[in-house]
């Protein structure tokens, strides 16, 4: 049995991190072994893809492997008791999120035939996806019975300085535990300042509330305490009071956390992006 590698570390190094993302990966180690070829196997969870997948230089791909599990080879000059990084990217995470476990191993040659190290159960968290929808933007001036109370403000969009009312949909592919963590944050060209005071989470189709508590985390984010537990696969709804500090289109991190703040699920903004331009007042 080949040694083990010491002081291995695998990360996540791309700016996207849900599942199914196409992303970059890191891994260093201090080899005991001169090395020209290091293999990384992704025994789980299923899913991965290495094809198109590059290497920083002075690293090399050799191979793919699209076998499940997915793997991938690099050719490199592993010198011994030399500090070796190797940066893959382009690489296709898994649908569904949750503990990563792969197969890392360095072989003398290429032709890898003969494993000199290897790290049989390197870990790595890896967050779900959070799937938003249904954006809706309303003044608190356009609720319902507002119309005879403010006729003109009734039917205008919400303006700069004015607080409304932020609802939108969404679900999660990792589940998420009572005790656990939301994290909503406004970011982009148009920040938004939000309330804890006033925020609403319930399910899409029922309509009493789940039992959350928001904490203020800064002026445009809120930390929100999960008094029970959110399912994969189903359809949640936040409802929060915001106000638009200037023009422009707004950005949203949706996030949840577990017990030591790593990042469970991610919205990696690819369908949160809540393009509003907001009028102000002449």
């Amino acid at each position: 049995t080949p040694p083990q590698l010491q002081g291995a570390a695998l990360q996540l190094s791309g700016p996207l991190r849900a599942a199914g993302s196409m992303t970059s990966l890191t891994f260093e180690f201090m080899p005991r072994y001169h090395a020209g070829a290091i293999s990384f196997r992704a025994v789980a969870p299923a899913g991965f893809d290495f094809n198109g997948s590059t290497a920083d230089t002075p690293n090399y791909i050799l191979e793919t492997q699209d076998d499940d599990p997915a793997s991938v080879a690099v050719g490199a000059a592993v010198v011994s008791g030399r500090l070796h990084v190797v940066v893959l990217r382009h690489v296709k995470l898994a649908q569904f999120g949750g503990e990563g476990v792969f197969l890392i191993r360095t072989y003398s040659t290429g032709s890898m035939l003969f494993p000199r190290e290897e790290l049989l159960d390197q870990r790595l968290n890896l967050p779900g996806r959070v799937s938003t929808s249904e954006w809706r933007f309303l003044g608190e001036f356009q609720g319902e019975g507002s119309a005879a109370e403010h006729p003109v403000r009734h039917g205008l969009p919400p303006l700069v300085g004015d607080w409304g009312w932020l609802e939108f949909d969404f679900s999660l592919t990792r589940p998420v535990l009572a005790g656990h963590a939301l994290r909503v944050e406004s970011t982009g060209a148009a920040l938004y300042a939000l309330d804890a005071a006033r925020f609403e989470l319930g399910s899409a189709s029922a309509a009493s509330p789940l039992q959350a508590s928001a904490q203020q985390a800064s002026q445009h984010a809120l930390r929100v305490a999960l008094g029970e537990g959110l399912s994969a696969g189903v359809v949640f709804r936040a409802r929060l009071a915001t106000m638009p500090s200037s023009l422009g289109v707004g950005q949203w991190i949706v996030e949840t956390l577990g017990a030591g703040d790593e990042t469970t699920n991610t919205n990696d903004f690819d369908e949160a992006l809540f393009d509003l331009r907001v009028p102000s007042l002449l």
